[in-house]
């Protein structure tokens, strides 16, 4: 008896405790589920508000994307703004400089056409006064002039008769002078070679004074003077260009002693040179005097 006691006893406990145990299961699931719900409605919160903050982040950038657009623009229309102010001041900027420029350019202009009109005055003044000291001037010396070219002239005339009386005592006079100076190259034969003439010649010299060179005087003096009468007898051509080899001239008449003495004459110079040729030997012309006069 007591054993069945206990024995209910304990399963009445048991099932007191099945019971309890059954109750705090309930309340844990139905804690759970609530738990559940509750996490559900956070996430679903937390993901509304996400959502809600992303769309505040995309208008807030579509906001800020349209602020920078009208700030850009705005900053476009400013700077399109600034030059067109600025090109509309530089070219009234521009325009005044001209302006001032033209101005101060026609001042300039005019104060120097004033001073030029001034010293061109003053220029034109102290000429008229130089031209008329130059007229003065000029006619005291073109009296002065005539007055000394009359007396020259009177001198002139003086001095003509003095001449014309000395003429005729000159010409009555016997005065000797010289005519020509000769320097003689003696050759055998003449040489292409123009060195050969300096060489090989034989270096001689005369004169002939007297008022002109005839032939006879010219023949007779080369006698005198050593060199025989059978000679080819040549001058060099006085001109400076004159060259031996092609510019010899033969004496043979009284016409080429002319030409000859023209020619000198024509240079300014009475010194003549002579090329004879011979085989023969002449006279020694120690023997004979170097000069001779007519």
């Amino acid at each position: 008896m007591v054993v069945t006691v206990k024995v209910v006893r304990q399963y009445s406990m048991r099932v007191k405790r099945e019971c309890v145990m059954e109750q705090v299961r309930r309340s844990l699931q139905e804690f759970e589920e609530k738990a559940t719900e509750l996490k559900k409605v956070h996430n679903n919160e937390y993901l509304k508000i996400k959502l809600d903050r992303t769309k505040a982040d995309i208008k807030k950038m579509k906001q800020q994307h349209q602020t920078d657009t009208d700030i850009s623009f705005d900053r476009d229309q400013l700077d399109k703004a600034e030059e067109e102010e600025l090109a509309a001041f530089t070219k009234r900027i521009e325009k005044e400089q001209v302006a001032q420029l033209k101005k101060a350019l026609n001042d300039q202009r005019d104060l120097f056409a004033h001073m030029i009109s001034k010293e061109r005055a003053i220029a034109d003044e102290v000429l008229q006064k130089t031209r008329q000291e130059y007229d003065e001037n000029m006619k005291t010396q073109q009296q002065t002039i005539d007055s000394l070219s009359n007396q020259a002239r009177s001198q002139l005339e003086g001095l003509q008769n003095d001449c014309s009386k000395l003429k005729g005592l000159t010409d009555n006079l016997n005065v000797e002078y010289l005519a020509m100076r000769f320097k003689v190259f003696k050759l055998e034969e003449l040489y292409s070679d123009l060195e050969k003439y300096e060489i090989r010649a034989d270096l001689r010299g005369f004169a002939i004074k007297g008022r002109s060179v005839k032939f006879h005087k010219f023949m007779r003096a080369l006698t005198y003077n050593g060199h025989i009468f059978d000679s080819e007898v040549y001058y060099l051509n006085p001109a400076p260009w004159s060259k031996p080899s092609t510019d010899l001239v033969k004496i043979v008449r009284e016409d080429d002693v002319n030409k000859m003495v023209r020619a000198h004459a024509e240079q300014g110079t009475k010194i003549c040179l002579l090329y004879l040729v011979s085989r023969y030997e002449d006279q020694d012309p120690d023997d004979v005097p170097m000069e001779s006069s007519d």
